[in-house]
């Protein structure tokens, strides 16, 4: 991940993994973001501040799943809602 001021100048790199293929991201706060990865099969959690990162395997139902929308979060509990209305709850 490349990281960008608002003026487009450079700050940092953060290496997550190889072929990494991000179809949404989620804004946690202004350091923190999740990246949802299907057809990896994974949810990334990146602290931006840190540039740590935690990699989080999903199960095949949510990865055959195009659109997923965060609705909740807190204490490091997400829940996740599909287009089909189904809910998902994840730790990070």
């Amino acid at each position: 991940i490349l990281i960008f001021d608002f003026e487009m100048n450079f700050i940092k790199a953060i290496n997550i993994f190889e072929d990494i293929v991000v179809y949404d991201s989620y804004v946690i706060s202004n350091e923190e973001l999740i990246l949802f990865c299907p057809e990896n099969e994974k949810l990334v959690y990146v602290n931006c501040e840190t540039s740590t990162s935690k990699v989080i395997d999903i199960d095949e139902e949510l990865s055959d799943i195009s659109n997923l929308r965060l609705v909740f979060m807190k204490d490091n509990i997400c829940i996740f809602t599909s287009a089909q209305d189904k809910y998902t709850k994840m730790k990070l």
